[in-house]
């Protein structure tokens, strides 16, 4: 939800970092969601849906913000 505003702060202020460090807290953030809530395995099929779209909602934001600072995102490892 902040992606929007930290790049238009970013090019206001000429600080491209700030992009960088709202990635890597971003995707900080993510792990520990990953690790704490299992997406797959889950058997409530709500739930699962609802993981799954932060899933996607996460790989996104992260995408979009690499493509900011100029770096392709993988499209798996």
């Amino acid at each position: 939800m902040q992606f929007d505003f930290v790049v238009e702060e970013a090019a206001r202020q000429l600080r491209p970092h700030v992009v960088t460090e709202y990635c890597l807290d971003l995707a900080t953030l993510y792990n520990k969601f990953y690790n704490a809530c299992p997406v797959i395995s889950c058997e409530d099929e709500n739930t699962r849906e609802n993981r799954l779209a932060i899933n996607f909602a996460a790989l996104i934001a992260i995408k979009n913000a690499l493509g900011v600072i100029g770096i392709e995102a993988l499209e798996q490892m």
